[in-house]
């Protein structure tokens, strides 16, 4: 919430400027646009994720491929993983998961298992996920 009113802040310092750089301010409308559709963007999630059932179902999805993502800001032991799973015959999902399970471990995995409850505008809601061993 503290990035809305540090952009905010911005866009009143940054309006002076760019006034005069730019007389159509197509600067200013993009930055509007970036700004309030973000803000409204966590606004419905935020609704979606407060306002969720209780109610917690499981799905297991087979793993595809799992991916590694270098992050430096990240523990050693933890690392940011892409999941690609499949749904259906031609449809996948990707999840980007922080785990701190080592390579041999994900190496073995065959499955994922997500625990997830529905959110109030119909959003599925990720709250738990466990690796299936082969």
């Amino acid at each position: 919430m503290s990035f809305y009113f540090l952009g905010s802040f911005f866009f009143l310092i940054l309006n002076k400027a760019v006034r005069g750089f730019n007389k159509s301010n197509k600067f200013i409308k993009i930055f509007y646009f970036l700004l309030f559709g973000t803000f409204f963007t966590s606004i419905i999630l935020s609704i979606n994720y407060f306002c969720s059932r209780n109610k917690n179902n499981f799905k297991t999805y087979k793993i595809d491929e799992i991916s590694k993502i270098s992050n430096p800001f990240l523990k050693k032991d933890q690392n940011l993983r892409i999941f690609y799973l499949r749904i259906s015959y031609r449809q996948y999902k990707t999840i980007v998961l922080r785990t701190d399970k080592n390579v041999e471990i994900l190496d073995k995995t065959k499955s994922l298992q997500l625990k997830l409850s529905e959110g109030s505008l119909g959003f599925e809601i990720i709250r738990d996920f466990s690796l299936i061993l082969k």
